[in-house]
């Protein structure tokens, strides 16, 4: 049984070695960061930046299913992966880099005694069990007031060497996380969408005003010089080869959610048997439910 993280409440100063550059260079500038967790891994975070993945509160479940799945095959590379425990698609990144051992860390727009959303606690928790981090400028019994949010991003952009925008409306924060990156020479990726998608509108922007498009966890880790190993999305589409039933089932999946009944009627199947399947194909990494219980294919295949 492996041991359990040692965590606790820390401090670090501008003054310290490891406190990054871009944090002081940030306006205003960061003089001090308060955090909870793996000290060990926030200060590894400080000295090798990790890649932020940000987006919309009110995000498409396809949208969420993207964050996770960058998240995750990111973190398999070793990759921390930075965001702001807001609802959505900054949810969706940390449950991803919970799946790999680059792990993940949270900044906040308030104190370390208090978690916002209050709904997030658990989520928060787990990351710090997972030998992840919480980081924020703002003291204990500092609230999470409207003002502290655009503050917090400019510490998501100064930890990453990129910042991926996945889904944004057009007066979005994760705007003001990809400016900061800019200020501070950091590079901005974003996910591109339909037209007709409101969540779409602020990354097709930043495509306009020059953020670089992708599509695909391999594109972007391409883009940051990392090698690509055998991910378990290649693996899972290997071994889905080999069974006509989950072939079948793959093929009737995608990016809208479907209800599972009719799926069992497509593939004329019992829903009860159904379930199984659908199981195998998301531990593989090929599909998605939704929390309403629906279905729809994970990523590009």
């Amino acid at each position: 049984m492996n041991a359990k993280p040692d965590y606790s409440f820390f401090s670090i100063f501008d003054s310290d070695p490891d406190f990054p550059t871009a944090l002081q260079q940030a306006h205003p500038s960061v003089s001090r960061l308060f955090g909870s967790g793996c000290e060990a891994f926030a200060r590894e975070l400080l000295r090798r930046p990790g890649v932020a993945i940000v987006g919309s509160r009110q995000a498409t479940a396809q949208g969420c299913a993207d964050a996770k799945w960058f998240a995750r095959e990111l973190s398999q590379a070793g990759l921390t992966i930075i965001s702001g425990l807001a609802q959505g698609i900054d949810a969706a990144a940390h449950r991803g880099g919970l799946g790999g051992p680059g792990k993940t860390a949270a900044v906040l727009g308030n104190g370390l005694d208090r978690i916002y959303p209050r709904h997030h606690a658990g989520l928060a928790q787990e990351i710090q069990q997972q030998g992840g981090c919480l980081i924020t400028e703002y003291p204990d019994g500092s609230p999470a007031r409207p003002q502290h949010f655009p503050n917090r991003n400019r510490i998501i952009a100064g930890l990453s060497r990129a910042v991926l925008v996945v889904e944004a409306l057009p007066q979005s924060g994760s705007l003001i996380t990809a400016r900061h990156a800019l200020d501070l020479g950091v590079d901005v990726y974003a996910i591109p969408g339909s037209i007709h998608m409101p969540q779409s509108a602020g990354c097709n922007q930043l495509i306009r005003q020059g953020a670089q498009p992708v599509q695909s966890p391999e594109q972007l880790m391409e883009d940051l010089g990392l090698m690509r190993t055998v991910s378990q999305t290649k693996m899972g589409r290997s071994q889905t080869g080999t069974d006509p039933v989950n072939q079948r089932l793959l093929g009737l999946l995608n990016a809208h959610p479907q209800d599972v009944g009719d799926l069992g009627r497509l593939v004329g199947q019992a829903t009860t048997s159904l379930y199984g399947d659908l199981l195998l194909l998301e531990l593989m990494g090929l599909a998605y439910r939704t929390p309403d219980g629906k279905w729809l294919k994970l990523g590009l295949l």
